[in-house]
């Protein structure tokens, strides 16, 4: 089994985010994550590498983060894939979307996909672990976790999902996040423990006042 995973930046205005493309080089199925403003970019490695897209992986229901869902899975007939919490609480909804809950796999030619609820950033974000990769959305960066102070947004789920992924995620693990801010997208877990102050507060309380605090500066500076 080789996995190989694409990184793609891409932009609308002030809008900056990471989205991924995961495939399996024998049976050339594929996975999307978050797909986002430039489409051709996608496209010209789906039709170079001759893909098929089996799966459209949503980490949340934010529109930065789906706004291209719906394209994709109408031209190729993808399942669109989203958590049962978030498709609930914020009415996401599409002909192709499968709703899936903490803990399910999913599967790509021979690659089995991990599927983690991480609530905190929205009510039912999701995190995808395949292998050696994690797909964080906004949940986990290389230098941070999301802002929680959005629509069903709660540091606590969050304190309790930063603690999930530390139990489940292995030094080696490659973060790929939907944001990028100090660091380079693709470091690993290990690296994140020395640089990320939120995966090292051990106390709810302390971990919720700093996620909460009211002087919080450049959250949108994105890279």
């Amino acid at each position: 089994m080789i996995i190989i995973v694409k990184v793609f930046r891409t932009s609308f205005m002030f809008m900056i985010n990471y989205v991924y493309l995961l495939f399996d080089m024998t049976t050339k199925e594929c996975a999307l994550v978050d797909p986002s403003w430039e489409v051709s970019k996608i496209e010209n490695i789906i039709i170079d590498y001759g893909l098929k897209l089996k799966y459209i992986l949503l980490t949340h229901s934010h529109f930065d983060h789906v706004n291209k869902a719906g394209y994709f899975s109408d031209k190729y007939g993808a399942k669109i894939v989203i958590s049962s919490d978030e498709s609930v609480y914020y009415g996401f909804k599409h002909k192709n979307a499968v709703y899936i809950n903490d803990n399910e796999i999913l599967d790509i030619g021979d690659i089995q996909i991990r599927c983690i609820l991480c609530p905190g950033h929205s009510v039912g974000s999701m995190c995808y672990l395949c292998d050696k990769y994690l797909f964080s959305g906004d949940t986990l960066f290389a230098e941070g976790c999301g802002y929680c102070l959005g629509e069903g947004g709660d540091s606590h789920k969050m304190f309790f999902s930063i603690k999930k992924l530390k139990k489940i995620l292995k030094p080696e693990t490659i973060i790929y996040s939907g944001h990028k801010f100090l660091y380079d997208i693709g470091m690993t877990f290990a690296e994140a423990m020395e640089h990320n102050i939120y995966l090292n507060i051990d106390n709810e309380n302390t971990f919720c006042n700093f996620r909460d605090r009211s002087n919080q500066n450049k959250i949108m500076d994105f890279k």
